[in-house]
């Protein structure tokens, strides 16, 4: 399970909510969890809203796959989370971008299609992989990115 993924998870599952307030999220993420300062918990808020693992409908955040089967690893430290959403975000985005610009389609449309393979995987692969699968199936050269398979496999 990625960890990003059980980052956006952990404040809907404190709340035992799947719709909570930009401020909630923010404020479980830096104040109760203590995992990463206010300004990180909006900006990863941001980034999860882009990327289209929460929506925002109305100032409210709901979570684009089912929180309640994410499983909470207790091992995470949050000096390390910081680091890892840097690089999970920046891998994804590239990716993103990169199906983007080659098949000339929308973000939002990949994303779409990235979320709708996650869930047949029952989120059980990490979104990146889902991405590098997506875009081979749109016909995109990602070739690039398989440096990112490797590190998942390694693992």
């Amino acid at each position: 399970m990625s960890t990003l993924i059980e980052i956006i998870a952990a404040p809907f599952k404190k709340k035992k909510k799947n719709k909570i307030s930009p401020k909630e999220f923010d404020f479980i993420l830096s104040l109760d969890f203590k995992w990463m300062s206010p300004k990180e918990a909006a900006s990863l808020r941001k980034k999860a809203i882009e990327t289209g693992i929460l929506k925002d409908i109305y100032g409210t955040l709901q979570p684009t796959f089912n929180f309640n089967e994410v499983d909470i690893g207790k091992g995470v430290r949050p000096s390390e989370l910081s680091t890892i959403l840097k690089e999970e975000n920046n891998n994804f985005e590239l990716i993103i971008n990169k199906i983007s610009a080659e098949c000339k389609m929308d973000k939002k449309e990949i994303i779409a299609k990235v979320n709708e393979k996650q869930n047949q995987f029952h989120e059980l692969v990490d979104i990146e992989i889902i991405a590098i699968l997506v875009g081979r199936e749109l016909g995109c050269d990602l070739n690039e990115f398989y440096d990112i398979l490797d590190d998942y496999l390694s693992e």
